[in-house]
C-alpha cells in the first residue's frame, strides 16, 4: 500500500478486501443464500430486519435505507425495519 498517499492507500485497502472476498470459496454462495432467503421472506409478505450497536447500527440503518429506493433501476421500496439500539 502507498504510505505517502492516504487516499490511494484507502482504495488499495478496499481493493485487497474485495479480492480476498472473491478468493474465498464460501463468500459468494453465502451472499446468494442471503439473497434467496431475503427474496423468499419478502415474497411471503415478510419484512427484513437489520440491527446493530454503535457503528454497526449506522451500517444497519444505511443497509435498510438501501431497500427503500432505487438500486439499479426503478422499483418499489422493499419492506424493511432498521432496529437501532436505544441509549439508556
Amino acid at each position: 500500500m502507498s504510505q505517502n498517499d492516504p487516499v490511494r492507500a484507502s482504495f488499495e485497502e478496499a481493493l485487497a478486501t474485495l479480492q480476498a472476498f472473491l478468493a474465498s470459496p464460501d463468500a459468494l454462495p453465502n451472499v446468494q443464500r442471503f439473497v434467496e432467503a431475503a427474496a423468499d421472506t419478502l415474497a411471503r409478505g415478510g419484512k427484513l430486519l437489520s440491527c446493530g450497536n454503535g457503528g454497526s447500527m449506522c451500517d444497519a440503518m444505511h443497509f435498510a435505507e438501501e431497500w427503500t429506493g432505487r438500486f439499479r433501476g426503478n422499483r418499489d421500496a422493499l419492506p424493511r425495519s432498521p432496529s437501532p439500539t436505544r441509549a439508556s
